[in-house]
């Protein structure tokens, strides 16, 4: 069974569930680009979801211009960072480079802080429509 929703967080941003064969994923992206976008399995969802507190309180530190420099594993190679300088959160894959360490690839997407308030929103909505991502193990 394939089963999909959607969810509007900004213009031409969307948050995306699709369910398949008994397996959830949240996709955040933005019409028309392929980079701009981010998949998130059920497991790594739950992950962003318990980082919330801690993405705010930098938001917070950001919107009084205090100095923020937050980056914080979702599991795998997938970071959320907050960071002076950038009015958004982003959601972004990382890779190793040998000479420079870990650097962002251009696969994820940074959400404008009223998209990432959307988001919040919406987690809550796939809490209540998805009762499976409560017995989720995050990564």
């Amino acid at each position: 069974m394939n089963m999909s929703k959607l969810f509007s967080i900004g213009f031409n941003r969307s948050v995306s569930v699709k369910k398949q064969d008994g397996v959830l994923n949240v996709t955040i992206s933005e019409l028309g680009s392929e980079v701009k976008s981010l998949t998130f399995p059920a497991r790594r969802w739950v992950q962003l979801t318990n980082l919330v507190e801690q993405i705010d309180e930098a938001v917070n530190q950001l919107l009084v211009k205090q100095n923020v420099d937050l980056k914080l594993p979702i599991g795998g190679k997938f970071y959320v960072s907050v960071t002076t300088g950038f009015s958004c959160v982003d959601l972004r894959e990382f890779y190793y480079h040998p000479t420079k360490g870990v650097s962002p690839t251009k696969r994820g997407i940074a959400l404008r802080l009223n998209e990432w308030i959307a988001l919040k929103d919406v987690m809550q909505k796939l809490f209540v429509k998805y009762p499976i991502l409560a017995s989720t193990t995050p990564c």
